[in-house]
């Protein structure tokens, strides 16, 4: 609680809050157990979801392997162990960050950031990747020609507290060659103000 900057008075109240958390999310715990029925990854139709960003090796890996993987530690089986390439290393599919950034250094690494997920893409059958992780100032926003949609806004009041948005996606209509179509709502126009 020290670490945390909390007054003395509030640091009990902190342990048992962090102990609770930590039973809860802990492989075998009741929201470990919840989320071990989501996937690291999932593909849907032409576009792929992923909370940091799935690269190269992944698919190397195996995307169903991940998922399953992430699920059986999950639910604390026997002899499940964490799995690095989903959540053990930053460029894991959970903590990735290549593809999420607003404003590249220079041109090379965005021209290289692009190149990977192209690869990635194409090596999966899907024209876009969906991901979330790093709290976009700009809102919901795409790159890369529209290969890449970053969707974290940060509307949590600890991160960012900017108002929510979504992305639609649309398929593209029955025996159309063109790819699904999204667009960005946010609750300032879902919501006009008076109305919520």
């Amino acid at each position: 609680a020290r670490v945390a900057g909390l007054p003395p008075e509030m640091a009990s109240r902190f342990q048992a809050q962090l102990k609770a958390r930590i039973a809860l999310f802990a492989p075998g715990g009741p929201i470990a157990q919840e989320l071990a029925n989501s996937y690291v990854a999932l593909q849907i139709n032409d576009t792929v979801f992923a909370h940091g960003g799935i690269m190269p090796h992944h698919v190397d890996y195996g995307l169903g392997k991940l998922n399953e993987e992430m699920s059986r530690w999950m639910r604390g089986e026997k002899g499940s162990r964490s799995p690095i390439l989903a959540m053990g290393s930053p460029d894991s599919v959970l903590w990735c960050r290549e593809y999420s950034r607003e404003m590249w250094n220079n041109p090379v690494d965005r021209n290289r950031s692009c190149a990977i997920l192209s690869k990635v893409l194409d090596r999966i059958g899907a024209n876009r990747m969906v991901v979330g992780h790093t709290p976009q100032e700009r809102g919901c926003n795409c790159a890369c020609e529209g290969k890449i949609w970053r969707i974290d806004v940060g509307m949590s009041s600890g991160v960012c507290n900017a108002p929510a948005q979504i992305i639609e996606i649309q398929p593209p209509a029955e025996g159309s060659s063109a790819s699904s179509h999204i667009t960005v709502i946010s609750a300032e126009e879902a919501f006009p103000k008076g109305l919520a």
